[in-house]
């Protein structure tokens, strides 16, 4: 077995920081729907529920429902609060990554024509606007910018890199913005963001950063635009800083900025299906705050303590070995402990993996990219208890074959 160790954090300070709430006392909502909860030992993954929302954040939206604003100056000022507290020109709260995406190609589009918005009221029309995007970084969520009436241009190959001079050729008038998928998987063969961004900036073309999952380190809400020099960069509210689940946010150039809040809602127009409530607009608010008050080490110890917990608990059980990665999948700081499945174990890993979703209480856990034998736990998702639940599981299972 192989943990890591990290300071010398107490066991308290680590027990303090997990997630609260087990669901003990609390309505079973989901099984008087017959829906079964599961144990999210894997990522902050929308098809799961995402996070869970930090208990202020809860406080923060339910005292946001208790009165009526004008939800335009509501977006207004708290985009102006989030743009002072993450160091950048400006901010916009939107309904998720995803929307944010939309929006800010849409917005680069209406920076090349402020006529744009009014074309896409006219869906027969043909995209007049083009984003790149390096093949090795083509993410599921890239199709989704289509609907800003643009069109995906592709650079470069899936697995040998994009070559510089492909993607200059690719840069022309119709060219809206390059869009950058940040994150370790993307990056490993893609042109350095700075690269990028030096590159799209020679020919007057803005440069879109999706970070979705790139959150913590909180410095990453502006690292991309102030350290790397990007336009834009889109972030998820509901994974890493604990908000909203339907929650995004949209932070860089104040002309961009300003495009994407035009077309937002409550405008009628490309944004209104991206909907923001008062409470997700106020409980992202709070979620940036309480990110940026977080001590991130005491953080990282905290759900290092827990991977190495659950590493400790399975070293020795037949049939599999179990080591701790420091980082996530993206190559965030968010450790995992990793489970290799052993010839001897006579468990594939699809299979092992259902068996634990499956059983009671279902725990979902991670398969690991690097092979095809190994799953994760990852801590962060993880309630008081659950840790030990997760354990027991992963034992019987284990067991049952062996």
């Amino acid at each position: 077995m192989s943990t890591i160790e990290h300071g010398e954090a107490q066991p308290a300070a680590v027990e303090s920081t997990e997630a609260s709430g087990d669901g003990a006392g609390a309505p079973d909502v989901y099984g008087a729907l017959g829906v079964r909860a599961l144990i999210n030992a894997f990522e902050t993954v929308s098809v799961l529920g995402g996070t869970r929302a930090h208990p202020e954040v809860l406080d923060a939206m339910r005292a946001a429902s208790d009165a009526f604003v004008d939800l335009r100056e509501l977006q207004a000022a708290v985009g102006a609060r989030i743009a002072a507290l993450t160091r950048n020109d400006a901010a916009a709260v939107v309904s998720g990554a995803s929307a944010g995406m939309v929006l800010a190609a849409a917005a680069c589009a209406t920076h090349r024509d402020p006529t744009f918005p009014s074309h896409l009221m006219r869906p027969w029309q043909p995209p007049r606007f083009d984003v790149i995007v390096q093949r090795c970084q083509m993410s599921p969520y890239v199709q989704n910018v289509r609907q800003a009436g643009v069109e995906i241009v592709e650079v470069g190959y899936t697995q040998n890199g994009t070559p510089e001079r492909l993607l200059l050729d690719a840069l022309n008038d119709r060219t809206a913005a390059v869009l950058y998928t940040a994150g370790r998987p993307y990056e490993r063969d893609a042109i350095p963001l700075d690269r990028v961004v030096a590159l799209a900036h020679e020919r007057d073309v803005p440069v879109i950063v999706d970070a979705a999952a790139l959150l913590p380190p909180v410095a990453n809400l502006w690292h991309y635009t102030r350290s790397c020099g990007a336009d834009l960069a889109v972030f998820s509210g509901g994974k890493g800083l604990q908000g909203p689940q339907d929650s995004g946010l949209v932070v860089g150039r104040a002309d961009l900025v300003a495009h994407v809040q035009a077309m937002a809602s409550p405008v009628h127009g490309l944004g209104r299906a991206f909907k923001t409530s008062k409470e997700d607009v106020i409980g992202l608010l709070r979620a940036v705050e309480i990110a940026l008050e977080t001590d991130e080490e005491a953080r990282y110890a905290a759900l290092l303590g827990r991977a190495n917990r659950v590493a400790a608990a399975l070293e020795g059980v037949p049939g599999i070995e179990v080591h701790v990665l420091p980082d996530g999948r993206q190559g965030q700081p968010c450790p995992r402990t990793v489970v290799r499945l052993l010839p001897s174990s006579g468990w594939h890993r699809s299979a092992f993996m259902a068996a634990l979703r499956n059983g009671e209480p279902g725990v979902v856990v991670g398969a690991l990219d690097e092979d095809d034998v190994s799953v994760y736990v990852h801590p962060l998702g993880l309630a008081d208890g659950e840790v030990e639940v997760v354990i027991a599981r992963v034992r019987d299972v284990v067991a049952a074959r062996v």
